[in-house]
């Protein structure tokens, strides 16, 4: 059985692990399609001319995870440093969140938004470059 102590452990290690595959999957996702669309080979231009609009909206995508990425450390910047600046004007070794808190809410807003738009650029991706192979 596992302790309250084991399961908040567990999340922090699943969280970070989650945000640093999306920051990689993000970041190859730009990669190849930026690869595509500068790529001087014939099949590199032809999908390049082709597949524009697709590669953009895909690159797009990536870009947009890796924001809400930054965004949500952001967030939890300042839910911390609230919390921070709480307890030190009250001289206090703990706190509480407040989890009432914009900056609070919008950390897992963000953390879930992420993992969304990620999927869907990596299936756009994907769905991109089976279309070409089916395609031509």
């Amino acid at each position: 059985m596992a302790s309250k102590k084991d399961v908040i452990e567990r999340l922090h290690f699943v969280t970070d692990r989650l945000s640093t595959q999306v920051r990689t999957l993000g970041l190859g996702i730009l990669a190849v399609t930026w690869g595509i669309m500068i790529g001087d080979s014939p099949t590199a231009r032809t999908m390049s001319t082709l597949l524009r609009i697709p590669l953009l909206l895909t690159a797009t995508l990536a870009i947009l995870a890796l924001l809400l990425d930054f965004f949500q450390y952001v967030a939890g910047h300042r839910v911390a440093k609230s919390l921070l600046d709480t307890m030190e004007r009250d001289k206090k070794d703990e706190g509480k969140f407040d989890d009432t808190r914009l900056n609070y809410k919008l950390q897992s807003l963000l953390f879930s938004a992420k993992q969304w738009t990620l999927t869907l650029a990596t299936l756009g991706l994907l769905a991109t470059l089976s279309y070409y192979l089916i395609k031509y």
